[in-house]
């Protein structure tokens, strides 16, 4: 007990530089470092170099002149020295090695790495910290945390909170636009859809059809119902501006008689016959932070590229409306119509349209 309270002791007064420890010793003392000044850990933390010169450090696979690594970085060689100091205090095994009169920086075989899981909603909550992280934008250490969340990100797609904040975010733009019944209609419609129920449509003069739901879509300008007929078992759709009132049938376990792909075909055959599809082509700068699926729009044969310049295409047959036109531009000058040029004419003249509106209100 007593020679392991004595390592202790000396371990903690190593760490707190009172007794020095070899390995630093040897590195202050090395030639590299005479007549230099002694940098702290804390010194080093803000400046650009020492992150730099960390990653570059951790990823050497071979022994490498010390002389040649400070050189290519532009940094003196006694700041190497400084940051392969903190690296052997944290444990990491990079040594830097007498080599014939030549100091050698010698890499470890293998080199450590830090590995932790998360759960979904430990990473939900790293991802609401986002905007507080973003304030360190101008920090040196910054573009090494916003690189590996961003591929974080890339991986776990389908557990990204912003792109369902940015869904929610639509959406109240779109039923912001309707009338107060046709937004009743459109949750109490998606709430059928999420819970798989029947509808009862009450349209028109007191008639009252029972709805299997399908999907909500822009169908003529107009956000519509797309479901099955529960009667007849056959495809309907249904202005939203036209329905009544809805009401849930709890009575009735259907089971639907058109699969995800026929619903499709049918909203595709409406739109051939009232000629509003477009082959929309865009043109994007990045399509990493772009949301291509506007909501409640139906986009048939979606397809993306790249172009020599590195610019992202991407095309879609789409239905143009005036609420297409809004989520166009909330991309801003994100992206850029580049074919047909009518629907870039007529983009124009709908921004017109609203900035005469915003005007007279």
């Amino acid at each position: 007990m007593a020679i392991l309270s004595m390592f202790l002791l000396k371990k903690a007064l190593k760490e707190a530089g009172i007794i020095p420890d070899k390995n630093c010793t040897e590195l202050r003392n090395h030639p590299h470092h005479t007549g230099a000044p002694r940098v702290t850990f804390k010194d080093l933390l803000p400046r650009k170099e020492f992150w730099n010169l960390l990653k570059s450090l951790e990823s050497l696979e071979n022994p490498t002149s010390l002389s040649s690594f400070a050189n290519a970085h532009e940094v003196k060689p006694h700041l190497v020295c400084e940051v392969v100091s903190v690296l052997q205090k944290l444990n990491y095994p990079l040594v830097i090695d007498d080599h014939h009169g030549q100091d050698i920086l010698v890499p470890p075989s293998h080199s450590p790495g830090i590995h932790f899981e998360m759960s979904l909603c430990e990473w939900l909550a790293l991802q609401a910290m986002f905007p507080v992280i973003g304030k360190e934008e101008s920090k040196p250490h910054y573009a090494l945390v916003a690189d590996k969340l961003e591929d974080l990100e890339a991986h776990y797609p389908e557990y990204d909170m912003y792109k369902l904040l940015e869904e929610e975010e639509a959406k109240e733009g779109i039923l912001g636009r309707l009338g107060e019944q046709a937004v009743e209609m459109v949750k109490k419609i998606e709430d059928g859809l999420s819970r798989g129920l029947v509808v009862q449509v009450h349209w028109g003069q007191s008639r009252v059809t029972s709805v299997y739901p399908h999907k909500l879509v822009y169908l003529e300008g107009e956000l519509s119902l797309v479901g099955e007929d529960a009667g007849d078992r056959c495809l309907v759709s249904f202005s939203v501006n036209d329905i009544n009132s809805i009401r849930f049938d709890v009575t009735k376990n259907y089971q639907p008689n058109f699969s995800p792909i026929e619903v499709d075909d049918f909203i595709l055959a409406l739109r051939v016959v009232s000629g509003n599809e477009e082959r929309l082509v865009l043109k994007l700068k990045t399509a990493n932070d772009v949301d291509l699926n506007p909501p409640y729009h139906f986009l048939a044969n979606p397809y993306i590229t790249t172009n020599s310049e590195g610019d992202v295409i991407w095309a879609a047959s789409v239905e143009v409306c005036d609420d297409f036109y809004a989520w166009l531009h909330d991309l801003g000058d994100r992206v850029q119509i580049m074919d047909p040029t009518h629907v870039a004419t007529g983009y124009s003249e709908w921004l017109h349209r609203s900035s005469e509106i915003k005007k007279a209100s």
